[in-house]
This record gives C-alpha cells, structure tokens and sequence, in this order.
C-alpha cells in the first residue's frame, strides 16, 4: 500500500474516533480531553502531564498551570503534613472528581474564538452526573488551542468561575514565608554558640539525638512536656530578630530575608526546650541556656 493512502487511512481512523480533525477547534478540544482522562489528571499536571497536553493548551494557560504545579511542590516540600494548592480535583471540570465521558455538542464562533460547548459525564459506582461546560479555544499559531474553560455546573459545591480566573486569583494569592509546624517530630543534631552560654560543648553535645514532638494536645522534649500547647508563628525582620536574641540570622545561616519563629506556650506552665523555634533551612533551631540546637525533621513512618 502506498505511503500517502497509509496515511489518509489514518488520519480518516483517528477522525472517525475522536469526530473531529485534530486541526479544528472541536478537534483540540476532543484530544485534550482525551488524554487528560486517560491520564488521570488530578490538581494541577506533573510536569509530564503537562508536556502530554501541552499541544492543545495556548501559552498562557501552559505557564498559569506549569506555575500552579511549582507551587504545589515548594509548599508539599515546606509542610509535608499538610495538603498544598493544586494537589486535587479536577481543574479542568466543574466537577472535582473529573468526567469519565464526553462529548462536543456545539461551537459557537465569535471573532475567532470558539465557545465549545460540551457534555460530561463522571460515573462513579453506582451513581453518575451530567454537565456541561464550555471550553474557549482560539487561534494559536497558525493551530488552536485552549485558552481557558467555563464552568457551567450547577449544583451546591460545583466550581465556579474559569480555569484561568482561578489559577490567577490563587497564584497571586500573598503567601506567608512561615509555615505551620506541627504536627511533627525533629531530632537535635547539634548545636551553635553565639556569646555567652549556660551550657558547655560537652554538655550541650548530650542533647544530641533528643527528640521533640509538637502535637495539637502535647508537646514532649527529654524529660520535658507539655499539655494543650499553643503555638504562634509569625516573620521577623532580621534587625528585630538580632535585638531579640542577640544572634545574626547570617551566622546562624538563616535565609535572607524575615525570620520565621514559632513560639509555644503551655499554658500556666514555665517555658520548656521548644518553646522557642526558629525555622531554618530543612531544620529548626531550638534556642536553650543561650545555645542554638540545630534539630531535622523525622521522616513519616
């Protein structure tokens, strides 16, 4: 068989597939699709669900998400206890578990933008959900792609708004440095003297290895511990953070920029190791009889 006629009978396959050329808008819009319920996409695309997709998606949308997914792996990594933006539900439906099926149901063209209406259908066990949304797709090119989606769900907890509207609004969002820290345990690894201290290196050394566990109900350090702690955590500028303590954040190797320290409080109870804690890099740092303990987070079991 001829090369040309293989592929004619191809491109004629994937059409009678899909229902539309891949070059047309209601083409982009079946392949997205496609291939995000193929791959299962949930929150914003890892970087290889993004490269998958990244064909029907215009520029700015490609950036808003590439952008969104960053941010989910820079707050996994500084509070892994908690969930970070982005980490789930379906961005691309109103729905946050995501279609199973689709299918286009009308274009309506204005100035070179299409609004694509289509049908989704999420089957989920025994139970199973209808909507439609509508999908923007402009010229992108000399191709189309899609530069943004419209949620049109009507029920109580359905998305709201746009794709873009949201990745914005989220992504622009002011983002404290400081991040909770409990709950979580950490090990004293060593120590930093700056000044006078109430402890020697010998007996400092012997806290290494100590563990700390700050829980919502208890707060527990050698032979120290606490019930229904309270903690605050707040940034500091540096200039109050040496007047404060006495110490430079740069020789205590501290990022640039505001200090974040979380404090701990027990109640009527006096002051313990931890009540003080401020937050480095990868580590905390526990400030005791003036001796700066360096301590790691414990992994999760």
């Amino acid at each position: 068989m001829a090369p040309r006629l293989i592929v004619v009978l191809l491109a004629g396959a994937l059409v009678g597939c899909f229902g539309a050329s891949a070059r047309t808008p209601e083409g982009v819009v079946e392949r997205f699709y496609a291939k995000r319920i193929d791959l299962k996409i949930a929150g914003a695309p890892t970087p290889d669900e993004l490269q998958a997709v990244a064909p029907y998606l215009t520029p700015e949308l490609h950036r808003l998400l590439e952008e969104a997914g960053a941010l989910r792996e820079r707050e996994a990594a500084a509070t892994p206890d908690e969930k970070p933006p982005f980490a789930d539900g379906d961005l691309f439906s109103s729905l946050f578990e995501g279609p199973t099926a689709f299918r286009v149901v009308d274009d309506q063209e204005r100035d070179d933008t299409h609004r694509i209406a289509v049908r989704f259908t999420s089957r989920q066990k025994s139970e199973s959900v209808s909507w439609q949304d509508t999908v923007i797709v402009v010229p992108d090119d000399g191709e189309y792609a899609i530069a943004d989606v419209e949620y049109g769900g009507k029920w109580k907890f359905a998305t709201q708004g746009t794709l873009k509207s949201n990745l914005e609004r989220a992504l622009a969002r002011p983002r404290s440095r400081c991040h909770a820290i409990v709950p979580s345990s950490w090990t004293i690894t060593g120590h930093t003297m700056q000044g006078i201290s109430a402890m020697s290196d010998a007996e400092a050394d012997n806290w290494n290895g100590a563990v700390l566990t700050l829980a919502r109900s208890r707060v527990t350090f050698r032979d120290d511990g606490c019930r229904s702690p309270t903690y605050t955590t707040a940034e500091m500028p540096p200039e109050e953070f040496e007047a404060e303590f006495h110490s430079s954040p740069d020789a205590l190797e501290l990022p640039s920029g505001a200090v974040c320290v979380t404090r701990m409080a027990c109640g009527d109870e006096g002051p313990m190791p931890g009540s003080l804690l401020v937050h480095g890099r990868g580590e905390l740092l526990l400030l005791w009889d003036g001796v700066w303990f360096r301590a790691t987070r414990q992994s999760k079991k």
